[in-house]
């Protein structure tokens, strides 16, 4: 039978928190006035906490890039061209400023990976598993479990869950150029898995290079997101739908269709808050949706 251990980030916040102090330090090495990021919260939330930590609101303000302003925002918002994407560092820290004025150094921060990701990939990839099971949004943990397992020269695979057709992976019929800009043609997002939603993902290469060492990039729809969080809920865990993406590992039916063999040792990854170190050798077998690249 299966072993599946999980990991979680509650000792430190969310994946995208333990980043935080790391982006902060990075600002204030580089003398930034202004901190731009793309983000659905978590992240933004993160480095505006660090920052109010350190007394630092005067000195270094933020700015997030959204398709809409949000109520209630902790900073600045501003809203990007209808369907246009920014691709890297210089569209945004350009773009933010021909919007605002007096904004000083700028610096995004948006695909900034921090060394504590490393730190984190080596202790799930301490527990020598055969697979580790992750949600993928920007991709930037993903890809720091792929540069570990290299480096160390491990056996392990990565199995990454992605929003089906929400995704910035699988996007190429959803892109177009413009003279020198890149827009998405249509996403209008219905995916439950909200903070797995991206129109592009600035690592895209770098992440479907990964398939051609074995890991594997699954794009599930928000039957298979509930189930893993159902399932991450019935034994006494609590977390957010995007952070429990990996618990989908749990469901036989799921690791049969893309190829998973029996008995092997399993790490579903939680990103979000509420876990606890837990292992769990019951499983539950229902249906999933259809996987990439497998036929059903």
């Amino acid at each position: 039978m299966e072993t599946i251990i999980s990991y979680d980030f509650s000792e430190y916040g969310t994946h995208k928190s333990v980043g935080a102090e790391e982006v902060i330090a990075n600002a204030i090495e580089n003398e930034v006035d202004t901190i731009v990021v793309i983000s659905s919260g978590n992240y933004l939330n993160a480095i505006v906490n660090e920052i109010e930590k350190r007394s630092l609101t005067e000195k270094i303000r933020v700015v997030n890039l959204v398709n809409k302003k949000t109520e209630g925002s902790r900073c600045i918002e501003i809203v990007i061209e209808k369907n246009r994407i920014l691709r890297d560092a210089k569209e945004r820290e350009d773009f933010v400023a021909s919007q605002l004025n007096n904004v000083g150094k700028i610096k995004d921060y948006t695909d900034f990976c921090p060394s504590s990701y490393r730190d984190h990939a080596e202790r799930i990839l301490s527990l020598n598993p055969d697979y580790v099971a992750i949600g993928v949004g920007s991709g930037k943990f993903y890809l720091a479990l792929c540069e570990v397992i290299k480096s160390n020269k491990l056996k392990t695979k990565i199995v990454g869950i992605l929003p089906k057709n929400e995704n910035g992976v699988f996007n190429d019929k959803n892109l177009h150029e413009i003279g020198n800009k890149l827009y998405f043609k249509k996403f209008n997002p219905t995916s439950i898995a909200d903070k797995l939603v991206c129109p592009y993902v600035f690592h895209k290469k770098q992440i479907l290079d990964s398939l051609t060492k074995g890991h594997l990039l699954i794009e599930v729809q928000s039957d298979s997101f509930k189930w893993a969080n159902t399932f991450a809920k019935n034994i006494g865990l609590q977390a957010e739908i995007s952070g429990s993406a990996g618990f989908i590992i749990h469901n036989k039916d799921f690791r049969k269709k893309i190829g998973i063999p029996e008995n092997k040792n399993l790490v579903a990854v939680n990103t979000g808050r509420g876990y606890s170190l837990h292992k769990e050798n019951q499983l539950v077998n229902v249906s999933c949706s259809r996987a990439r690249g497998v036929e059903e």
